[in-house]
């Protein structure tokens, strides 16, 4: 299997500014090996414990993660019916701003 390359399709704000959780979704480029079952993305925020997975269907192509705040990293590998997995993808960085504690905004005529 080859090395699969991910990328950051869309960040999607919630409506409102503050510290609640946003939607990021990620996509990759199909493994041609027939023997793939599963794509598995691994992600986690820098300096903060440890990784999160989810295994997705062999013809999924992308998936939407839910992440707070922060500096986040994420890859994807594939699965082979045998168990072996490809190399990882490239990792891809995620920055969710964390919104001004007392932003306020006055606007005058």
């Amino acid at each position: 299997m080859k090395k699969i390359k991910l990328m950051a399709v869309a960040i999607l704000a919630l409506a409102s500014l503050n510290t609640e959780a946003r939607n990021v979704t990620l996509a990759w480029d199909a493994e041609p090996d027939a023997n793939v079952i599963a794509y598995t993305l691994t992600y986690f925020q820098e300096g903060a414990g440890a990784a999160q997975t989810v295994t997705v269907g062999p013809t999924e192509r992308q998936t939407t993660l839910t992440v707070t705040a922060g500096n986040w990293d994420a890859y994807v590998v594939a699965v082979g019916n045998t168990g072996l997995v490809s190399d990882p993808s490239n990792v891809v960085d995620i920055f969710i701003p964390v919104p001004p504690a007392n932003l306020r905004i006055v606007v005058t005529p």
